[in-house]
């Protein structure tokens, strides 16, 4: 159930990005309003993201007696997934330009990384 939520929480993080650049590119008033919520808003979501990740480090020594995964890899996978939501809370404030690409990017390695089954 958690990998379900993961992935809609990467989806509304893609879509976030697309739509803070959207509201970047319009001349100010009502749309600085818009603008500056989408930031805020991408940076929320970035955070719920990094929490449920927080939550699904935790020790399952039924799964380690199976050997399923190394504990290395899920520590760097998870390490290198927080990295990128730091870097997308950055990107929301100081370079929006980057944030379609980035949330994109970020998206499939979240796939990736639950696809690989490294969960625990």
């Amino acid at each position: 159930m958690a990998e379900v939520k993961l992935m809609q929480l990467a989806q509304d993080l893609e879509q976030l990005g697309v739509e803070v650049l959207f509201f970047g590119r319009k001349p100010a008033g009502p749309a600085l309003e818009g603008f500056l919520e989408k930031q805020r808003e991408v940076v929320r979501t970035a955070d719920k993201i990094g929490r449920e990740l927080a939550g699904e480090i935790r020790f399952n020594p039924a799964r380690l007696m199976g050997i399923e995964y190394s504990l290395d890899d899920e520590i760097d996978s998870i390490t290198d997934l927080l990295a990128g939501l730091e870097d997308i809370k950055h990107c929301a404030t100081n370079s929006v330009q980057d944030l379609p690409a980035k949330t994109r990017r970020f998206a499939k390695l979240l796939e990736g990384h639950l696809l690989e089954g490294t969960m625990p």
